[in-house]
């Protein structure tokens, strides 16, 4: 289990408007070793989002999806190398309407992770994510840091 939390901050100021942004997202998951250095499971979305440009305008956005993660080194390497790959399916409200838009989500990365013990591990990862939706589409690059936790069964 382990996740992501975020936060981002941002203004924009022309010669006719000034645009505020807060952006709060917390990314929980849970899952499983299927097989040794093989996991999968569920992952969260949980996004908080305040802009302002002439009145405020909140959007909160709930998803739930699969992930997929591959660790490519031995299981007791205190540097790992991680592969992740996930969907996510997504639904936003606004305090604007009523309206309730719903858009897929998804991302593949890659990068190492840093064991501190044989169960907490930092990540650093960089790769490719994007949105589809029934109007609009997004895609780009995102870099991230999140923590696992690795549970130990007993034998």
């Amino acid at each position: 289990m382990g996740g992501q939390l975020s936060f981002d901050h941002s203004k924009t100021t022309t010669d006719q408007i000034e645009i505020s942004s807060t952006v709060f997202q917390g990314k929980p998951n849970v899952g499983y070793f299927f097989i040794d250095k093989l996991a999968g499971g569920i992952e969260f979305d949980l996004i908080y989002n305040v802009s302002k440009i002439s009145s405020k305008t909140r959007v909160t956005t709930l998803g739930i999806g699969p992930f997929i993660r591959y660790y490519f080194l031995n299981t007791d390497s205190r540097i790992n190398v991680v592969s992740d790959a996930r969907v996510a399916f997504n639904m936003t409200s606004t305090n604007q309407n009523a309206l309730k838009n719903r858009y897929t989500s998804y991302s593949f990365s890659a990068g190492p992770a840093v064991f501190f013990n044989s169960s907490v591990a930092m990540e650093l990862l960089i790769g490719y994510t994007g949105y589809q939706a029934s109007t609009s589409s997004n895609n780009g690059v995102r870099a991230s840091i999140g923590f696992q936790i690795h549970l130990e069964r007993d034998r």
